[in-house]
């Protein structure tokens, strides 16, 4: 949970410089290797740029019933109280 967890003042231990900000006079250590540290991340979701295949999700509504969604949305507008926005006048002296 702490760094104090797995080293103590005065260990000696190897490290490896990740980022180094200049302007802000830091610098981001690691003592695990870049391959250990990419192996330990979620992996990357890949983008669908090709626009003649649709993803999962895009194609999603298609499983969930929604063929009838028009007449769904239109019964459950019947069952919702009405709203409407007006403008407000506001008459300044």
């Amino acid at each position: 949970n702490t760094v104090s967890d797995i080293v103590a003042v005065g260990d000696k231990v190897q490290v490896r410089i990740r980022t180094v900000d200049a302007e802000a006079g830091r610098v981001s250590l690691s003592m695990i290797t870049k391959e250990q540290e990419e192996a330990s991340r979620p992996p990357r979701r890949e983008k669908n740029n090709d626009r003649g295949n649709f993803s999962a999700v895009a194609n999603s509504w298609k499983d969930t019933g929604a063929a009838d969604w028009k007449e769904q949305l239109e019964e459950f507008g019947k069952e919702q109280p009405g709203f409407t926005n007006g403008a407000v006048v506001v008459e300044r002296l």
